[in-house]
């Protein structure tokens, strides 16, 4: 029987009376709650085999993963609170900049002795397998864009908002602090985002009004939008290739939408209520019949179809656009396997060009702590799935990740501050070294007593301490390099293009940083 998990939980009282010997659940990571009604309607069959296919089984959480565990294989880690106490509580200590070496070394013991008891009844296959009927593997960039006059100062107003200083001071709820991280994170987008609710007068809008009159003439754009309008000229006109391009909000849809009616761009999107072709064509479909849109975008040339807008929630599993060799995530979602679903669009079996995969942040501005939390997020998984062995511990502590209301305005790249990285943004392959230090080791001889400088390593910055999944990048700034070495560290000719296009107002490049991956696998999900 094939049946999905929503009609599962109807039929359950009738499936009880069958003898089901074993059931399969695909994307079984949607069971990754212990209250989660599918997964419950499953337990209550009393089936004696159940397995679970997932290419993301870790998104948030190491609880996500044990209520997989204890699904397939119940009571073999007890129950959670025991889990957490013995192997969560932990492992994320240890895994903290700041950890002490006894907490490091006990991370270590419970983190292998989970792999090691969970390797018994895990099979791990990753795209690799793929590898022979791909191309060659996406060339992956993060591109920090900087931001606009208008955005810097509507970005610097919110921030001086009643409602983000009640975020900031602790006293708000959750709701609002989730609605004013929404906001900022719309504002790097584009100003135009913010608009209704400043217009509405809403209370916590209303120091933006001068802001938004003096820069009327500029907020329909960002540092965003600039790059994305002339990389799109110059891969329309240079190249035969066509692109998808992703976001999280159906309004940035429709601002991207905009844009490539004014450039004359023929597009389809699919933003999950409706599919919309467009240019020349007027017609609204109803998003049943997504696949003829997926085909028709694979088949046509480009004069028919040149971008496909794709909602990253709603369209971001299962569709193959291989029409496509380029692909753009025009914002981040905080959970990293939802950006890596969306950029394996393009990169998947019967792709006959090399693929490039592009992330845009906004300098300095929420889009870049969002991607700094992600890769805390990927490192965890790394660690139990892949039992990878530079991912033993975060790049970033939990005090810079509470920075999320703090504009970094003078850098060229915060993420790469962090790092504390000597590469001077030359291209040159960031090398992991191992400080020593005999700090920890007087721990025990000083009667429990921390070194200053173990106290005070919360608020600076790790120097070039665990990496992690950046020490697989190169990392570029663009002003420090002529032309020639640029190519020669950038094989991309449309993004060389843009990067030598400069801001009129301060003569630098309009992206202030870029990391460089050259062996991107966009995501190990074998299963979708």
């Amino acid at each position: 029987m094939i049946i999905g998990y929503e009609k599962l939980r109807l039929v359950q009282d009738d499936l009880k009376k069958a003898n089901i010997d074993i059931i399969i659940c695909d994307e079984g990571h949607r069971l990754k709650s212990a209250n989660n009604k599918s997964a419950q309607a499953i337990r209550a069959l009393n089936t004696p085999r159940r397995v679970i296919l997932s290419g993301t089984p870790i998104q948030n959480d190491l609880g996500e993963f044990f209520v997989m565990v204890d699904f397939v294989n119940p009571g073999i880690c007890e129950s959670y609170a025991t889990f957490k106490k013995e192997f969560e509580n932990p492992i994320i200590k240890s895994r903290q900049p700041e950890a002490r070496k006894k907490d490091k070394e006990k991370g270590k013991a419970r983190s292998e002795q989970l792999a090691s008891l969970t390797s018994l009844f895990i099979l791990r296959r990753t795209a690799d397998i793929l590898s022979k009927y791909l191309p060659p593997k996406a060339v992956e960039y993060v591109v920090f864009c900087k931001p606009t006059k208008a955005q810097i100062a509507l970005y610097s107003g919110l921030l001086e908002s009643s409602s983000i200083r009640q975020c900031i001071s602790g006293t708000d709820s959750p709701t609002h602090v989730l609605q004013a991280i929404t906001s900022l994170k719309k504002l790097c987008n584009c100003p135009s985002l913010i608009m209704t609710k400043a217009s509405e007068g809403d209370s916590s809008y209303t120091n933006l009004a001068p802001i938004i009159d003096k820069y009327s003439s500029s907020i329909t754009t960002s540092g965003k939008l600039a790059v994305l309008d002339h990389f799109l000229q110059r891969l329309k006109k240079e190249t035969d290739e066509k692109i998808v391009l992703v976001s999280n909000y159906t309004q940035t849809l429709d601002i991207l939408q905009d844009l490539l009616n004014m450039r004359g761009m023929s597009f389809l999107r699919l933003d999950g209520s409706t599919a919309k072709l467009a240019f020349p064509y007027k017609a609204l479909i109803t998003s049943t019949k997504r696949q003829e849109y997926v085909d028709r975008f694979n088949r046509t040339n480009r004069e028919g179809s040149f971008a496909f807008l794709l909602s990253s929630k709603s369209g971001g599993v299962g569709l193959n656009l291989i029409g496509a060799s380029r692909l753009i995530l025009f914002d981040t979602d905080w959970n990293p396997s939802v950006d890596l679903q969306a950029m394996a669009r393009v990169h998947r079996d019967g792709q006959k060009r090399q693929v490039y995969i592009y992330r845009f942040l906004t300098t300095g501005m929420m889009d870049e702590k969002i991607y700094q939390r992600q890769i805390t997020k990927q490192g965890l998984s790394d660690s139990f799935m892949d039992a990878k062995a530079n991912s033993s511990g975060n790049s970033f502590s939990l005090s810079e990740l509470r920075d999320l209301f703090t504009f970094h305005e003078n850098t060229s790249c915060h993420t790469h501050d962090l790092l504390g990285c000597t590469c001077l943004g030359k291209g040159e392959k960031p090398i992991k070294e191992e400080l020593q230090s005999d700090e920890n080791d007087l721990e025990d001889e000083l009667l429990g007593f921390i070194p200053a400088s173990q106290a005070i390593a919360e608020i600076m910055p790790p120097r070039n301490n665990q990496m992690n999944a950046l020490n697989d990048y190169l990392h570029i700034l663009p002003q420090e390099l002529n032309e020639s070495e640029l190519e020669e560290l950038v094989e991309d000719d449309i993004l060389n293009s843009v990067m030598r296009d400069t801001d009129s107002d301060s003569g630098h490049c309009k992206i202030s940083y870029l990391f460089v991956k050259y062996s991107a696998t966009p995501t190990e999900d074998s299963v979708d």
